[in-house]
C-alpha cells in the first residue's frame, strides 16, 4: 500500500467526494457536516506523522447524576462494541463528550478512510441521540443497559 500523509489522504478524500467548499486549516484539519447535525473533524496528529484523528462532539456532561453518566460512557467503550471501535472521551475542560478514532495512515487508503469516516459519522449521530435522550427521559436501568448498548452498532 502506498503511504500517504494524513493531510494527503484528507485532500484526496475531499476531492473524491467532490466537496469543493471544504478548506483545510494550516495544520491540515477540516470539519465535515453530516445530515446537518453531526460535525466530524479530521485532524492530523502534530506529534505522530502517520496518525489521523477523527473526532466529534456527541454530548455534554450533565450537571447531575454524573456517576451514572460516566458508567454509561465506560460501558459504551467496552471492546468498542457500541462505538464502532472508536472511544468516548471528555474534552480538556471536562464539559464536552467526544467520540474519537485514531487511524494509522500507513495502513489505510482513501477508500478505507471513507469507510471509517462513514461508520464514525453514523456512530457519532447515534451517540448524540442516545446521550440527548438519556438525559431527558431514560430510567437508570435503560440508560445503563448493556443490551441496549450492544444493539447500537452493527458492523
Amino acid at each position: 500500500m502506498l503511504y500517504r500523509t494524513p493531510r494527503d489522504l484528507v485532500v484526496e478524500l475531499i476531492s473524491l467526494l467532490g466537496l469543493t467548499n471544504v478548506e483545510l486549516s494550516e495544520d491540515g484539519s477540516c470539519g465535515l457536516l453530516f445530515d446537518n447535525e453531526t460535525n466530524v473533524t479530521l485532524e492530523p496528529d502534530p506529534q505522530r506523522a502517520t496518525v489521523l484523528h477523527l473526532h466529534a462532539v456527541v454530548g455534554s456532561v450533565p450537571a447531575e447524576r454524573r456517576a451514572r453518566f460516566y458508567i454509561h460512557l465506560l460501558r459504551g467503550n467496552y471492546l468498542g462494541r457500541a462505538t464502532g471501535h472508536a472511544s468516548l472521551a471528555l474534552d480538556a475542560a471536562g464539559v464536552a463528550v467526544l467520540l474519537q478514532l485514531s487511524l494509522n495512515t500507513e495502513q489505510i487508503n482513501v477508500t478505507t478512510l471513507g469507510e471509517h469516516l462513514t461508520t464514525f459519522a453514523k456512530t457519532a449521530a447515534l451517540w448524540r441521540q442516545r446521550l440527548g435522550r438519556s438525559e431527558a427521559s431514560a430510567s437508570d436501568e435503560e440508560f445503563l443497559s448493556e443490551a441496549s448498548l450492544a444493539t447500537m452498532i452493527r458492523v
